[in-house]
């Protein structure tokens, strides 16, 4: 299944930086929620979300996005990232599946973090910034 095949189990997004897909009859509770990042180039990142649908569509990863970079320059020099969100509680099982697609690069990061990070005078803030 591809995904623009999906429309009925998991809605697609799009916007000036993300590709978004979401199943929203998964809950994931944000005050524990993080993701798991892979980076590499945009055609392997398109590869990956085609083979995460099945899990989304069964329930077990609720959402992924991935930038794009189509007719956005100001990430040209930065590698594309995507990123595999879980509840902690469930983050394990998250990384298996992403274990049997081929990821065997373990980058995991809190929401909290994330937030901490892009807030006025937080690191990729300031990084961003300069």
């Amino acid at each position: 299944m591809k995904i623009e095949e999906i429309s009925k189990f998991v809605t697609p997004i799009k916007d000036g930086i993300w590709c978004h897909l979401v199943n929203k009859k998964v809950i994931i509770d944000e005050k524990t929620s993080g993701k798991w990042l892979i980076f590499n180039d945009l055609g392997y990142l398109k590869e990956i979300a085609d083979k995460l649908l099945s899990s989304m569509i069964s329930g077990k990863i609720g959402y992924i996005k991935w930038s794009h970079r189509e007719g956005n320059d100001q990430f040209k020099d930065k590698t594309p990232v995507m990123c595999v969100f879980s509840d902690d509680k469930h983050k394990e099982e998250v990384w298996k599946i992403l274990e049997k697609i081929g990821i065997k690069q373990r980058i995991w990061k809190y929401d909290f973090q994330t937030y901490e990070d892009w807030k006025k005078g937080g690191r990729l803030y300031n990084e961003w910034n300069k």
